[in-house]
């Protein structure tokens, strides 16, 4: 059955399922903290943007994955664009993380051991195929 909405004086028709779905989707969006849904869009950024390819990723295939709508890529992102530019920023952060380039030791560590370090935390970056998600395809 459709109700009638009235949206500025245009009666507009939508089927009892589509607004339990709205609703649904409204209620799992306003009980998630923002922080959680810009890292869930960043994470499927990411993923896709590795897959696919900039031109041929869509922000509703991003927000699908991210479980939430593509107003939130506007809210925290502003477009497309920096949405790519800070999803590059996360997955090298997000590696960087994993792999410390000083890998703990302290500023008065001996120099070689320090440029040791650096050097393996570099190729362990490089060689571990489940981080920087923008040169791995899974």
């Amino acid at each position: 059955m459709l109700q009638p909405i009235v949206t500025l004086n245009f009666p507009m028709y939508i089927s009892n399922s589509y607004l339990k779905q709205a609703l649904e989707n409204y209620k799992i969006m306003t009980q998630m903290p923002p922080a959680k849904t810009r890292e869930r869009l960043l994470t499927s950024a990411c993923r896709l943007f590795a897959e696919k390819g900039y031109q041929d990723t869509t922000i509703a295939e991003i927000c699908e994955q991210a479980e939430t709508n593509i107003a939130s890529v506007n809210y925290h992102f502003r477009d497309k664009a920096n949405l790519y530019l800070e999803a590059w920023r996360h997955a090298f952060q997000e590696d960087l993380k994993a792999y410390p380039p000083d890998g703990g030791l302290t500023a008065d560590t001996p120099a070689e051991q320090r440029l040791d370090t650096r050097i393996k935390s570099l190729i362990a970056r490089i060689a571990d195929p489940n981080l920087h998600f923008f040169c791995h395809h899974s």
